[in-house]
């Protein structure tokens, strides 16, 4: 559900107080169990989820 809210992996591993290699662990086998129907999908595309967090030059005076 966090994931589904864009909240990212390091801040559902502190949520739920466990590790970020836990919550990717959880991720790869939830992945693993859906199985789409064949006959209902023609493709699917699945992207990731991308933060950039820049740091900007102080300027002096």
């Amino acid at each position: 559900m966090l994931l589904a809210r864009n909240v990212g992996v390091r801040d559902i591993a502190e949520i739920e107080k466990v590790s970020v290699k836990k919550v990717l662990s959880v991720l790869v086998n939830f992945n693993r169990e859906i199985k789409p129907k064949q006959n209902k999908y023609k493709s699917l595309q699945v992207d990731e989820l991308w933060t950039f967090v820049g740091k900007k030059k102080i300027k002096n005076g």
